[in-house]
């Protein structure tokens, strides 16, 4: 994916607090400009729904209602109907769908904060309040000159509350690893040491859209990541085997073996458990 400028917008690694290796796609500005002026037509929309509705009321409601008498109450209205589309909707909406509007929706896009976790209301409060200024005063000229020199496109909003926005995976996206029969011998006894993160979402990733790749591209992408997973494997694959297929095997190993090492560290917790709320001297 690329930007204005046509440089390309590189995934992200974000390592969680809960040591969870995450790959984000940060937005590129070509996506938040179509889903901010979604998110804008759908503030106008509604405010001039919201000041016909306002204004019937006030010409044809009851008599003791209070009408619009002087300019002032004019200003009045008008500076309470822009606070609450320009401000106060963004806010709840982010915070109530942590991160994602109507123009998001469409864009397939969702405000995340920068370690790659859910906003909040403070996040949204900061994004939105500053957005009156860069998005509506000045017509959003500022968010797109701001975001344009930003690698993760950020506007100001973002950079004051610590946030980004990235595109969302596809739902349908992810596949089960098997390993494939002819590697079920080696893989018996083969040992897989650590594997770099953005190396291990890297391959599936690469597994996931091997399939819409063209074939040279295909193989050379194959080829360059079967050779970074064999230094971290022993012993090594049998010759001319499928890099693909060895690719799979290395992650269905990895993955096997995290499960393990959780259900021990699991065992070994509960036992211990066990033994300390155990009565003393049988009694």
């Amino acid at each position: 994916m690329e930007n204005f400028r046509g440089e390309k917008i590189r995934p992200d690694v974000v390592v969680t607090g809960e040591a969870i290796a995450l790959l984000v796609q940060p937005a590129s500005l070509f996506l938040r400009v179509i889903s901010g002026t979604i998110d804008a037509l759908t503030a106008l929309v509604g405010g001039v729904f919201t000041a016909e509705i306002v204004i019937l009321f006030f010409t044809f409601g009851p008599a003791d209602s209070l009408p619009l008498k002087n300019e002032a109450q004019v200003s009045t209205f008008i500076s309470v109907l822009f606070a609450f589309w320009a401000f106060f909707f963004p806010m709840l909406i982010e915070t109530l769908t942590k991160g994602r509007t109507l123009g998001k929706f469409v864009a397939g896009t969702r405000v995340v904060r920068d370690d790659g976790g859910p906003i909040t209301f403070r996040h949204a409060f900061i994004r939105a309040l500053l957005g009156v200024a860069e998005l509506w005063i000045t017509l959003g000229s500022v968010a797109i000159l701001t975001a344009f020199f930003s690698r993760r496109s950020k506007r100001l909003g973002d950079l004051f509350a610590g946030t980004y926005v990235i595109t969302e995976p596809s739902i349908n996206s992810r596949q089960p690893l098997l390993l494939a029969p002819e590697l079920s011998a080696w893989a018996s006894g083969a040992r897989v040491g650590e594997i770099d993160a953005s190396l291990s979402i890297m391959a599936r990733r690469f597994l996931q859209a091997a399939g819409r790749m063209e074939a040279v591209a295909r193989r050379d992408a194959a080829l360059k990541i079967a050779s970074q997973l064999e230094l971290a494997v022993y012993p090594p694959p049998p010759p001319r085997t499928d890099p693909e297929r060895f690719i799979a095997a290395v992650l269905v190993l990895r993955r096997d073996l995290e499960f393990n090492n959780e259900a021990s560290r699991e065992a070994n917790i509960s036992q211990k458990l066990a033994a300390v709320s155990a009565p003393k001297y049988g009694i």
